[in-house]
């Protein structure tokens, strides 16, 4: 059994052994983030409802736009798949709850998203319209429809509905798959869109 003395010896011993080396007895500094491609605060979202107010049955419309706000050229995904994640939507302060579904490409979603992408140089944009449509698993009602890749190489899909009469706000981030290197870096804060679906 160690004695009081024996263990007072070990402790003197440590630190005589961290002063005597260059390091010391710290920890391991941890290393440094990889900087996004091209150096710079990666994509700039910006979304804009295409008019404050949509009559019962119209589709709505959001205009997206991706801008580049990197130092360098870098690839963007021109479609809404797998890029656009809407984080969280609410109607008149009620949480929406959005449906899922599963979707399957014939030579797999990567290769898809591959042949969309965009190269876009500093300050450069790309835009499309992410535009409700009525969809099954959504009960067939009107909805606003992202998706992710998932691990099969096909896609998760969630659908928002917004066919109810209200005021709707929708959080959104531009966060692309994976699909190839030199793509430009995922967005920073979430992004905010209102707009209000009139009543019949």
């Amino acid at each position: 059994m160690p004695t009081l003395l024996n263990m007072r010896t070990a402790v003197v011993g440590l630190l005589v052994a961290c002063l005597a080396t260059s390091v010391g007895c710290t920890a391991k500094p941890k290393p440094t983030p990889v900087p996004p491609p091209g150096g710079g605060a990666g994509v700039r979202v910006t979304i804009t409802a295409a008019k404050p107010e949509f009559a019962p049955g119209e589709p709505v419309v959001l205009h997206v736009r991706l801008t580049n706000v990197e130092r360098g050229s870098c690839k963007i995904l021109g479609v809404p798949d797998a890029a656009l994640a809407i984080l969280d939507a609410t109607r008149d302060g009620a949480v929406v709850v959005p449906a899922f579904s599963t979707g399957t490409y014939i030579d797999g979603m990567s290769s898809y998203l591959s042949r969309n992408l965009v190269e876009v140089k500093p300050d450069g944009s790309v835009d499309y319209d992410l535009v409700s449509e009525r969809a099954a698993p959504a009960d067939d009602r009107p909805a606003l429809e992202v998706s992710t890749l998932d691990a099969s190489d096909q896609s998760n899909s969630s659908y928002w509905p917004v066919d109810e009469p209200g005021r709707y706000e929708l959080a959104a981030r531009y966060l692309p798959a994976e699909v190839t290197g030199g793509l430009c870096h995922p967005s920073g804060d979430p992004v905010a869109v209102s707009f209000v679906v009139s009543g019949g």
